[in-house]
């Protein structure tokens, strides 16, 4: 796909919160002398599962600070390297056709300019959450997640039906 490509190596994911820097399966020690946790005197630990492909979640206690989870402490889950995203605005779109008046083709851009953007509040929990807890009962494969595997977010973007309005089906 033009303007998506996936690292093969890894070398190319994003930068992490430098508590993920480290090695894989064991807890990772940091401070959280942080904008996020200005006065706390005190370290967490950061469950890291996998580098690579990179599975790792909060300590439980960075959950319950906020209730919006800050980014850094948000569950990471990956099947594989995370792809690099190149020039969004010109060479993402989506071609609609059909049962429409006119085809069009929308790039993200025309989304961004053209649509109002909404904001929604909402959670977002991995499926293998707690099944550490469930494969004492009963062996579950996959990531040995605990509890963390959850977060609360504020997402944004635009409603579908605004962008199909964008290529004239009515609401």
């Amino acid at each position: 796909m033009p303007g998506l490509t996936a690292p093969s190596d890894y070398s190319q994911d994003p930068p992490r919160h430098p508590s993920l820097l480290i090695n894989a399966k064991a807890f990772i020690p940091f401070s959280l002398r942080s904008p996020i946790f200005p006065n706390a005197k005190y370290q967490l630990f950061l469950l890291c599962f996998s580098q690579e492909p990179f599975n790792a979640e909060p300590p439980r206690s960075a959950l319950v600070a906020s209730y919006v989870t800050p980014s850094d402490f948000f569950y990471k889950r990956n099947h594989g390297p995370i792809p690099i995203v190149e020039d969004i605005n010109s060479r993402y779109s989506v071609f609609v056709s059909g049962l429409v008046e006119r085809p069009k083709q929308l790039f993200m851009k025309d989304i961004w300019l053209d649509a109002p953007k909404y904001n929604v509040t909402a959670t977002l929990q991995c499926a293998g959450n707690r099944r550490t807890a469930m494969s004492k009962t009963r062996t579950v494969k996959g990531v040995g997640w605990d509890v963390s595997a959850i977060g609360n977010a504020v997402w944004g973007g635009a409603k579908l039906s605004d962008v199909l309005e964008l290529v004239g089906i009515p609401s």
